[in-house]
């Protein structure tokens, strides 16, 4: 199984992971990816010396597991020598689903944890299976730019200076179940990995399988598609800064966008500007809300000149789009 070190360790170069100064948090869940990427960091730090606890994030879903998660995580701990963080949250009920809340408040647990303790880098256990089911779910819920660029291998925390990086993005569930296996490594089962009810679990245990039937090499024509595209985004993420400062004016409650110059841009310049201000304004769905807002465009010369979406209020006057948040 020397293979699947050398292929971490050629991603983990490839995109300058990870520096010998670094302090790293890694999120073990207890699961086999966490575990295996445990195992591989540990070997790393040989060579590279760099600091490295882990944290362990209680959802509080699963009770009659989590008692052997802990338990696991502690001895995993005391005998690797490492600094153990256990946090327990509460997922709320939301829009957007379990599975999206919980991310979202795990990211903001372990990024609390990253900062108290002074680890300015947090590793997550994202696989080559992740990325293509998180390619085919997000294109499924029409979020097109998301669903093609999927997971990052790096990004930078919103406001905290913590990188999050994904070791093992290069790397199949087959090839991490066989490396454990081989190295006679324990880990965890999630039960709620098995429950096709969610809309991941679907796609890993009864879509995915359809299409390795077609092609074996799915998952990397997956990554390919997102490593490019996203190479694509950042390009023009640095072309729409420009047209940003352009035709794009902020102010205290509201934005404006100059329409004459809106207009001169290609339309998928047009759409990136439009998420860029939905975003100034806290919309996260923001997929819906453009394809609204062209809509409203097309018909506002002849028709209302006036739209809420969301929470959003948008009103054409004259070659300005004015953006303002509405009183709840």
């Amino acid at each position: 199984m020397k293979l699947i070190y050398e292929k971490f360790l050629a991603h983990v170069r490839e995109n300058q992971l990870i520096k010998p100064t670094d302090k790293i948090l890694a999120a073990v869940s207890c699961g086999p990816d966490s575990v295996c990427m445990l195992n591989l960091l540990l070997t790393l730090r040989k060579k590279l010396g760099f600091n490295l606890g882990i944290a362990y994030i209680n959802h509080n879903l699963r009770p009659n597991e989590v008692k052997n998660e802990v338990k696991f995580i502690l001895k995993t701990g005391v005998n690797l020598k490492l600094p153990v963080y256990i946090e327990s949250v509460r997922i709320k009920k939301s829009k957007s689903g379990v599975e999206s809340e919980a991310r979202k408040v795990r990211y903001g647990a372990l990024a609390e944890i990253a900062n108290h303790n002074g680890y300015n880098v947090i590793a997550t256990g994202h696989t080559l299976d992740d990325l293509a089911e998180t390619v085919l779910l997000n294109l499924v819920r029409s979020r097109c730019e998301e669903g093609i660029t999927a997971i990052p291998v790096k990004r930078q925390l919103t406001g905290k200076d913590i990188l999050i990086i994904r070791p093992l993005l290069s790397l199949k569930k087959q090839e991490i179940l066989a490396y454990l296996k081989d190295r006679h490594i324990k880990y965890c089962f999630d039960s709620s990995n098995k429950d096709v009810n969610f809309s991941r679990n679907l796609i890993r245990h009864e879509i995915l399988p359809k299409l390795l039937k077609i092609n074996r090499q799915v998952f990397e024509h997956f990554a390919n598609l997102s490593k490019y595209s996203d190479l694509k985004e950042t390009y023009f993420d640095k072309i729409a800064e420009t047209a940003q400062k352009a035709a794009v004016r902020l102010n205290y409650n509201y934005v404006t966008l100059d329409l004459k110059t809106f207009f001169k841009y290609n339309p998928y310049l047009r759409w990136k500007l439009l998420k860029s201000i939905l975003s100034k304004l806290n919309i996260q769905d923001y997929s819906k809300s453009i394809q609204e807002i062209f809509q409203f465009l097309a018909s506002a010369k002849g028709g209302k000149n006036k739209i809420i979406l969301k929470n959003i209020s948008i009103e054409r006057k004259g070659d300005d789009l004015v953006f303002k948040k509405t009183q709840k």
